[in-house]
């Protein structure tokens, strides 16, 4: 079955446009062995192409874990440029919207060569990984991991769109009680899964609702992170139990190869719940 969007027009157009961004910079930087890694999900790719010895500092995080020789350079708001230069490294890798824009413009005014890569579309991921390899001098190993990633995504896609779309409400936060749509991140997830956002002809990313309004959009489950309910008692808002889905969301919102057994979860689950609960109120 065909994805929800054009993904073959989408994935190709992508690609061209990162090798108009990509491509000057890997050729200027042969082979780097000093890398510098600004985002938790570029880090884990840099790990996953077998490169993760080439990184001498990275934004703090549990990712660290994997590279216990990498210099910690603290949160997003506390890296110091000083720090960065004083290292040489051969490229710093980035998160184009992620990091801080004048950090990224100062390394490049002092000659250190920085790649930034968004992070907007989930089938933009394959291409990035694909030009990260071949950055890196690993492309063989990069196009192995992006058809891997993109079979996960389409394998998922094109299983779950067999399945009746199931409604839910995707609760990001608790205070104040906010959720998704557009074309955030988790809205495509659930894109995924051929589950039905309420509040998807929202054009907004993210923002506020309320209760009553989650109560009126009448989903059949509710996404939260961690415990049942989220912090919210959605049965005071004649929810049942079955109607509350707990998933590991701080997996399923960082793009690296963690996120697809994430992803086969929610998947399942929000097709399995959903044919369980009963009708909420």
């Amino acid at each position: 079955m065909n994805a929800p969007r054009s993904i073959r027009s989408r994935f190709f157009g992508l690609i061209s446009l990162l090798l108009l961004g990509i491509v000057p910079v890997a050729l200027a930087v042969s082979s780097p062995q000093r890398l510098v890694v600004l985002a938790p999900h570029l880090h884990a790719w840099v790990v996953d192409l077998g490169a993760g010895q080439r990184i001498i500092a990275a934004i703090s995080g549990t990712h660290l874990q994997q590279t216990p020789h990498v210099l910690d350079l603290g949160r997003h708001g506390q890296m110091s440029i000083e720090t960065i230069v004083a290292l040489k490294p051969d490229l710093v890798l980035a998160w184009q919207g992620g990091n801080r824009p004048e950090l990224l413009k100062q390394l490049r005014h002092v000659g250190i060569p920085v790649v930034a890569l968004p992070m907007r579309d989930i089938w933009l991921l394959p291409a990035q990984i694909q030009q990260v390899g071949t950055m890196l001098g690993v492309a063989e190993k990069g196009r192995t991991l992006a058809a891997k990633f993109q079979q996960h995504l389409l394998a998922l896609q094109r299983r779950y769109q067999r399945y009746p779309p199931v409604r839910v409400f995707y609760q990001m936060g608790t205070r104040p009680l906010t959720t998704v749509a557009a074309d955030s991140w988790p809205q495509q997830l659930l894109e995924i899964c051929h589950a039905q956002n309420v509040f998807a002809g929202v054009p907004l990313s993210y923002f506020e609702v309320s209760p009553v309004q989650v109560v009126q959009a009448k989903p059949t489950l509710i996404v939260t992170d961690g415990s049942v309910g989220g912090g919210v008692d959605w049965q005071q808002w004649g929810f049942a139990p079955t109607h509350v889905a707990a998933l590991p969301m701080q997996a399923l919102h960082q793009p690296n190869s963690a996120m697809l057994p994430a992803l086969v979860e929610m998947c399942s689950v929000l097709h399995s719940q959903a044919m369980a609960a009963t009708p909420a109120r």
